[in-house]
């Protein structure tokens, strides 16, 4: 996941997401102490897995992607032509 990202920035994406999830986790169970309540977590959408919202999250990955892949043809670009020019700086 962090390969092509320097060691800065992958020490950054990972500490906004580990303190993230500990906030949650603190709010939930020393602040508001509903995380002992299953209703407390339902609220949050912890308690199913959203199967059925699953389709519509990987059209929209896919389509995302397809649209990625369409403007750098449309533009004729090579795909990661970006990050060549944001290392040389």
């Amino acid at each position: 996941m962090f390969a092509l990202r320097s060691d800065r920035t992958s020490a950054i994406v990972f500490t906004v997401l580990v303190l993230g999830i500990s906030t949650v986790l603190f709010m939930m169970l020393v602040v508001t102490r509903e995380g002992y309540m299953r209703e407390g977590w339902r609220r949050l959408g912890m308690s199913t897995a959203g199967f059925r919202y699953w389709p519509l999250a990987l059209i929209t990955t896919a389509e995302s992607g397809i649209a990625h892949h369409r403007r750098h043809i449309l533009v004729r670009e090579p795909p990661g032509h970006w990050t060549r020019s944001c290392a040389n700086t």
